[in-house]
């Protein structure tokens, strides 16, 4: 899993609450990070990504990612109301703040897509 937040403290807490449930994550503190990391060949099962955060935000990742055909499923985590996942090319969407049963649904949810080959 790649978890990519620009708040420090959510992105712990979300790492925390996957690596509990068994998960190997890498976090980016942005979305320049997560490029940086994707385009070294870093292949996550799951991106977990805030859409507003500065530098370079989650929407120019998602760019990027089908730029260069990247298929990784996405977890949209983000207080942005008017954004919906699929319009985004995201799996699911998580209202912020959510609750660590919703993430790791979201998450099994974005694992189930993959292995439907979608």
């Amino acid at each position: 899993m790649l978890v990519v937040d620009d708040d420090e403290h959510l992105m712990v807490a979300i790492t925390q609450v996957l690596h509990d449930a068994g998960y190997e994550t890498r976090t980016s503190y942005d979305g320049q990070l997560a490029i940086q990391r994707l385009s070294m060949g870093y292949a996550p099962d799951v991106i977990v990504l805030d859409l507003v955060m500065p530098r370079v935000n989650g929407f120019e990742v998602l760019n990027w990612m089908r730029q260069h055909d990247l298929q990784i499923p996405i977890v949209l985590a983000t207080t942005e109301d008017d954004v919906r996942a699929t319009d985004v090319g995201a799996v699911v969407k998580l209202a912020k703040p959510f609750t660590q049963e919703e993430l790791l649904a979201a998450v099994a949810n974005a694992l189930r897509a993959t292995e439907q080959g979608g």
